[in-house]
């Protein structure tokens, strides 16, 4: 909330504060509008007072003091939110840019999802990257995780079993060698179509 009295209005007010002749005989019907103005004034002075003060706050809580463990209080709060959603989806495809991967937040996503109770999830990445490194990534999700969470890796080189307790997500990474690059060719040519219904 910002104060919507600029500086010359202060200055308006305040001259026709000094100027107000506080006499009931001459200006019977002037006063309370005066009134209500250095009310209105005094208001917002406070809600500005008020919003430094949880600006100062903030800055305090971000900058100065030391970070929490973000991993726990990130995972209770996902699990939490997550609970009053009435629907959630079961798989969730991320593409990734032309810059480098980074192993860190895909690993967040990953977490991520297994906190909002999401099955599966993709990663698509047009260079192949990712897949190349992908036992890097597996190695840092499984460094992170908590201790009953499980992430199915499905490639070719693992064979998904059964008997998993807990929760769980499959995780597959897919680049153009496995074929998908004429899917996407095909969503983007839907895509730039205009399409009448």
């Amino acid at each position: 909330m910002s104060c919507a009295i600029s500086e010359n209005q202060t200055y308006v007010i305040l001259y026709t504060v000094s100027r107000f002749n506080f006499s009931q005989d001459k200006y019977p019907t002037k006063m309370p509008n005066q009134i209500y103005i250095i009310l209105l004034f005094i208001l917002y002075r406070i809600a500005d007072f008020l919003e430094f003060l949880h600006d100062v706050w903030v800055f305090i809580k971000l900058k100065i003091l030391p970070p929490s463990n973000g991993k726990i209080s990130d995972f209770s709060e996902i699990v939490k939110q997550t609970h009053s959603l009435p629907k959630l989806p079961k798989h969730i495809t991320i593409l990734l840019g032309n810059e480098e991967p980074s192993y860190r937040d895909l690993t967040n996503i990953i977490l991520w999802s297994i906190a909002a109770g999401i099955p599966f999830i993709s990663f698509y990445d047009h260079k192949g990257l990712l897949k190349k490194s992908e036992m890097q990534l597996a190695a840092q999700v499984e460094e992170e995780k908590n201790v009953g969470d499980h992430i199915i890796w499905h490639n070719s080189k693992s064979a998904y079993k059964n008997g998993y307790i807990g929760r769980r997500i499959h995780a597959k990474i897919l680049s153009p060698v496995d074929g998908r690059a004429q899917f996407a060719n095909m969503c983007k040519a839907l895509a730039q179509e205009d399409i009448q219904i």
